[in-house]
């Protein structure tokens, strides 16, 4: 699924934000410090969450292009889900990203499940990745104010 907003926002500002918060996320589950200019093609680690922590999932970068790509696949028992931010800059202060989220089941009745349960299930997912994508934009908002440039 797709999910495309108009923000005003340079597109940088959204994707430092996204690769921060890749940066931290490597960093609690790996225990090891990521400059985002290290988030490449390929790089791998896997995400312990639940409780105890007792599930995970590997996360694989796909493609990282500043400020215009984030790309990453994250691979459980179930598949691989693939979550990609396009930036593109409409001029200096106004950003359109575009959000999406795709699915590769991994069994043939879960592929079939989600098949079924996708078409009732569209517009909750169309609005939790729109809320998502406001909420990443409002925080990097929040984060320019709070740390202005010199």
């Amino acid at each position: 699924m797709e999910v495309t907003k108009t923000y005003e926002i340079a597109p940088q500002e959204v994707f430092d934000l996204l690769c921060d918060s890749f940066c931290e996320d490597y960093r609690a589950n790996t225990g090891e410090f990521l400059e985002a200019t290290a988030i490449t093609e390929g790089l791998t680690y896997l995400k312990s969450f639940g409780k105890n922590n007792a599930q995970q999932v590997k996360v694989v970068v796909q493609a990282m292009t500043a400020p215009t790509l984030y790309d990453v696949a994250i691979h459980s028992n179930r598949g691989v889900t693939r979550i990609t931010y396009h930036l593109q800059a409409i001029d200096d202060t106004h950003t359109e990203i575009t959000y999406s989220e795709a699915a590769e089941q991994a069994g043939f009745l879960t592929g079939w499940n989600y098949k079924l349960l996708a078409p009732f299930m569209r517009k909750a997912i169309e609005k939790r990745m729109a809320t998502q994508l406001d909420s990443i934009v409002n925080y990097a908002k929040q984060r320019r104010a709070n740390h202005p440039k010199n």
